[in-house]
């Protein structure tokens, strides 16, 4: 809000970088992004993904909510396969297991085709088996 208030426009890479910082509310981050219009580009999501798993919210149906918010943001022009990585990774170690197959189906349909969850981002072996890989 300080940045409107000096008349300079708040871009992505704004964005990111709070998304980045300790402390942030993420989600007030996420929803002033929204507000001001400006699109996540592929590193903001993978930014946000990483940043939702270390945030802790003092209400923690936040998480969940934001990372399926998150989630919906994801088109085949701002996903990549570092995307669906810190994604996978993120949808594991937050939603609950019986919503985590349907979360990873729905991260990997908004790829684009031929996106593949390589090894070199992808060490985690419980998000592969989940994902048939």
């Amino acid at each position: 809000a300080d940045m409107e208030a000096r008349g300079v426009a708040p871009d992505v890479v704004t964005f990111t970088t709070r998304l980045k910082a300790e402390g942030e509310d993420l989600g007030a981050v996420w929803q002033g992004m929204a507000s001001a219009g400006v699109l996540p580009t592929a590193v903001t999501l993978s930014t946000v993904f990483r940043a939702l798993r270390r945030w802790r919210p003092p209400e923690p149906w936040r998480r969940e909510e934001l990372l399926l918010k998150v989630l919906r943001a994801a088109t085949p022009a701002n996903t990549n396969d570092r995307v669906v990585s810190d994604g996978a990774m993120a949808i594991c170690s937050i939603l609950p297991a019986d919503s985590r197959l349907a979360a990873l189906q729905e991260l990997v349909a908004r790829a684009p085709n031929g996106t593949t969850v390589s090894a070199r981002f992808f060490p985690w072996k419980p998000v592969a088996r989940l994902l048939g890989r």
